[in-house]
């Protein structure tokens, strides 16, 4: 998993703002998806979701770079061209 591209989704449900984080990754050549983390948001902005993240790959000892693609609900913080988690 370490080499493989990863994938991240961010979901709100119920007014109770969480990034879920989902894996999927080619082990063998064979695809696997499984869940990587879950973590319950006080506040959802940018710098929030990236901390979270950032701050989760590096005890984990995975390299946030290997992030490929992202799937979101649409939050603000995730999807801004130019201020979201995706830029």
């Amino acid at each position: 998993m370490r080499a493989s591209p990863l994938e991240i989704s961010q979901f709100d449900v119920s007014h109770c703002s969480q990034l879920i984080a989902l894996v999927r990754y080619v082990d063998h050549g064979i695809m696997k998806e499984n869940f990587l983390f879950c973590a319950e948001m006080k506040t959802t902005t940018k710098t929030k979701v990236l901390q979270l993240a950032k701050d989760f790959f590096a005890k984990q000892e995975l390299d946030i770079q290997s992030i490929v693609s992202m799937y979101t609900d649409g939050a603000l913080a995730m999807r801004e061209i130019n201020m979201g988690f995706l830029h």
